[in-house]
């Protein structure tokens, strides 16, 4: 049947035509969800913590600081309290030189609690590296509650890419 009245275009025809017409039309740059919050992302890591917010981290390491120091302490205690005391002391590196070295002097007692283990098979401290590390304890605590846990990873990147902090 032709004559002057022509037949309205079908769906798949309408389709078709669509699918032609974007084939030369630039394409839009469309962002995924995380490439869209990436920039949020960042901004939530690099704010200061909240008073309080490290509280529950600060009670394990100082939990872990009385097991070692009791002699009753595990192996997973020490990792964890020496591991908090190599990262801190790469962030206080970045603070103040003050800092770093009340942070290096506890890093230093926690190697001395190694070689105790060593050689006795107990890990403990002895006076003057219990007052090395109660001073070190304290000041990560607060180096701990005014950095930005985006400062607390690069610390963490550091210390994991100098390995074992101080050679004895």
């Amino acid at each position: 049947m032709s004559g002057p009245f022509k037949r309205p275009p079908t769906g798949r025809e309408l389709r078709r035509q669509a699918a032609r017409e974007a084939k030369h039309q630039p394409r839009r740059n469309v962002l995924t969800l995380a490439q869209a919050i990436a920039p949020v992302a960042l901004l939530e890591n690099a704010r200061p913590f909240e008073p309080g917010e490290k509280t529950a981290d600060h009670i394990k390491t100082r939990m872990a600081f009385d097991a070692l120091k009791s002699g009753a302490g595990t192996h997973e205690e020490f990792l964890y309290l020496s591991t908090t005391m190599g990262v801190l002391f790469w962030r206080a590196v970045d603070i103040d030189d003050g800092l770093a070295t009340v942070m290096k002097r506890g890093a230093l007692a926690m190697q001395s609690c190694w070689r105790r283990r060593q050689d006795t098979g107990r890990f403990g401290f002895s006076g003057p590296e219990l007052v090395d590390l109660v001073g070190a304890l304290d000041a990560a605590e607060a180096i701990a509650d005014a950095s930005s846990p985006l400062q607390l990873a690069n610390a963490a990147r550091t210390a994991h890419r100098h390995g074992e902090i101080f050679r004895s």
